[in-house]
């Protein structure tokens, strides 16, 4: 596929985004209906038309979901030798995932499941089924092993083995997060070395993020430090070796505070004074996601 014609279509998919004006007027929609209506003339027409009243925030978000799913995998075929492209595309099937392991493991059934989630972006990929197997077992053991085979097989057993241990259903979140983010680090490193400079300067508030608010996470459900490093293994920020240490090794968030204060200006996003890890996790969290978006701007 020519290169021009692909980076003239690409800029034309940005020039169709909403501005902040568009997305104020929407905001003041009066109900959903009114949202749909002034949506219909947008680019995400198509999907919006297959779903009928009454309309749900999540029918709504399931068809703009599927909008952006079909735009991602239209450049997946076009452009199958960028590693990097088809790697995040795997970010869609992740966050399906997510939420079917965290609804098993708090006793959802298959027929509420399916109620949360859109599959597009597997049938696109060929790979419906094997989820709708999972989300049919009769065990969350059973749901795990039935993806041993597919690219988040061990994320899974991982998150499974450490579920047993704290309880919590956000441990799928957490280690299906990191298999994103070791998918990403395998395709930068594959790709041709002019693009990994780019690659690195778009992605490394999304690896950060990762690295700093998932160690923060393994001690909100009491890893040593120890443990916290070998979940961690394989995944390496920008983040000075010192500061590491000190995440790894304090279980205060106010010394956590004061190395974070440690880090050179541009690596982490802005963050105030909070009482306890998860209030940092969501603050650090929002802002990397912030910067990501900030550097895809610059860069494109």
């Amino acid at each position: 596929m020519d290169s021009a014609y692909l980076l003239a279509k690409s800029f034309g998919e940005k020039g169709s985004l909403f501005g902040r004006r568009i997305y104020e007027e929407l905001a003041e929609s009066p109900s959903l209906t009114e949202l749909v209506n002034a949506l219909r003339a947008t680019k995400y027409s198509t999907e919006l038309a297959k779903i009928s009243p009454p309309y749900s925030g999540l029918k709504i978000e399931h068809a703009l979901r599927r909008s952006l799913i079909e735009t991602h995998f239209k450049y997946h075929r076009l452009m199958r030798k960028n590693k990097v492209l088809n790697a995040l595309y795997y970010r869609h099937i992740a966050r399906n995932l997510k939420i079917i392991f965290r609804g098993l493991a708090t006793g959802k059934t298959h027929e509420e499941l399916m109620k949360l989630i859109d599959m597009r972006a597997e049938e696109l990929m060929g790979t419906r089924e094997v989820v709708i197997t999972a989300m049919s077992a009769s065990s969350l053991k059973e749901a795990v092993d039935a993806l041993h085979q597919t690219v988040f097989g061990n994320a899974l057993l991982e998150a499974y083995q450490l579920f047993e241990k704290t309880q919590d259903p956000a441990v799928f979140e957490f280690r299906l997060d990191k298999a994103i983010i070791e998918v990403i680090l395998k395709a930068i490193k594959k790709s041709e070395l002019m693009d990994r400079k780019l690659y690195w300067e778009l992605l490394y508030p999304m690896i950060d993020s990762m690295v700093v608010t998932g160690i923060l996470r393994l001690k909100m459900w009491g890893l040593s430090p120890p443990d916290c490093r070998r979940l961690m293994d394989g995944i390496k920020s920008r983040l000075p070796q010192v500061v590491m240490n000190l995440l790894y090794e304090s279980n205060k968030v106010e010394d956590i505070l004061k190395g974070l204060e440690l880090v050179k200006s541009g690596i982490l996003p802005k963050f105030s004074p909070q009482p306890d890890f998860l209030a940092l996790v969501r603050e650090l969290e929002e802002g990397f996601y912030k910067m990501t978006v900030t550097n895809a701007k610059k860069i494109f």
